[in-house]
């Protein structure tokens, strides 16, 4: 709008030299000032944090994955579940058999949102595919070529796959339950 840091002192109180570290990148806005400039820019606060609004979409829920020791996992859609998401074919929901993740509340009977991706960082939450067939879920580490698969409970060790026979099927975004 071509205003002058003395300008846009002199509108939202905001001192010159706060604008100018907040122009050169030495400090950012706190709440307070942020909302001054919003509001003397006249500045849609969604578009300028590229906030999308998500939308409720069913999600399929395929049944069962174990937190335990891994086994088959059902392809057949057993139910849908309204999800806050972008995009439902992004995702899917699964029921949480086994304990080898309460140690991070994740139990039994819980339903996980997870959102479909080949790969995830080292210790996030997946859905693990092992030798084509069995799936788990646990928390994933990779190194030296290997997949570790880590269980959130002590009585379950660790599992330790070639990264060949391991298929990252999605990221746990979410936990749900339902109170009974």
């Amino acid at each position: 709008m071509g205003y002058s840091q003395e300008k846009v002192e002199k509108l939202t109180g905001i001192k010159e030299r706060t604008i100018s570290n907040y122009e050169n990148g030495v400090s950012r806005p706190d709440v307070d000032n942020l909302k001054k400039l919003i509001d003397l820019y006249d500045l849609d606060p969604d578009a300028l944090f590229e906030i999308k609004p998500k939308q409720w979409n069913k999600v399929p829920l395929y049944g069962k994955i174990p937190a335990g020791d891994a086994c088959m996992v059902a392809e057949d859609i057993e139910d849908y579940i309204y999800a806050e998401v972008d995009n439902a074919d992004d995702y899917f929901f699964l029921e949480v058999k086994g304990n080898s993740m309460i140690g991070i509340n994740i139990h039994p009977g819980y339903r996980v949102l997870v959102r479909r991706q080949q790969d995830v960082e080292n210790g996030e939450i997946a859905i693990v595919k092992i030798n084509s067939e069995e799936a788990t879920l646990k928390r994933v580490k990779k190194e030296n070529g290997e997949v570790r698969l880590i269980a959130e409970n002590p009585q379950y060790p660790t599992q330790i796959v070639k990264h060949e026979d391991a298929c990252i099927l999605g990221k746990v975004i979410r936990v749900e339950f339902e109170p009974k």
